[in-house]
């Protein structure tokens, strides 16, 4: 039994590890959420929006919430400043709030492919409503219809926990 219990025991502790080092790697960016955006409005919004890729090589891929190509080009999209979301793969200097309004260049010169990070903005037209900076490996990134799921729950979960979304906000 004592045996049983030390393989189990250790079992939940590589578990628990994976998981907190996973769960950390993303930083929500929330202080641009307002109380009018609230998780249901922009939860419905986003089954009918584009998610913009920004590759490091200069193309923009557009995919629905599903990973599905979208039917227009990224470019036009980008050009008529519709409501998307914005995912931006390389590293950038700038601040993560301006994603909507002004493309980030890239500064690649000295980083590997294996040290892309990932800057992702939820845009109401030119106003970011939320966005994150995440750390993703290319074979995650590869996998267009995971971590276009993966960039949705982050953003949503930014505006639940935002402090613009709590009924009476105090000071703790």
């Amino acid at each position: 039994m004592s045996c049983a219990y030390r393989t189990l025991r250790h079992a939940l502790v590589i578990i628990a590890s994976t998981g907190l080092s996973v769960g950390c790697t993303a930083v929500t960016q929330t202080r641009t959420v307002e109380t009018s955006d609230t998780y249901q409005h922009w939860s419905e919004k986003m089954d009918h929006m584009p998610f913009l890729f920004h590759l490091p090589d200069g193309r923009t891929e557009a995919f629905d919430d599903h990973g599905k190509a979208w039917a227009d080009a990224g470019s036009h999209i980008e050009a008529s400043g519709a409501d998307r979301v914005e995912v931006y793969i390389g590293n950038f200097s700038g601040r993560s709030d301006t994603l909507c309004a002004v493309q980030p260049k890239a500064q690649l010169s000295n980083a590997s492919a294996d040290d892309a990070n990932v800057l992702s903005a939820l845009c109401d037209h030119s106003r970011t409503v939320v966005s994150f900076s995440d750390h993703a490996r290319p074979r995650v990134l590869a996998a267009t219809d995971n971590y276009v799921g993966r960039v949705r729950h982050l953003l949503l979960n930014g505006i639940w926990k935002s402090v613009a979304q709590e009924p009476d906000p105090r000071p703790y």
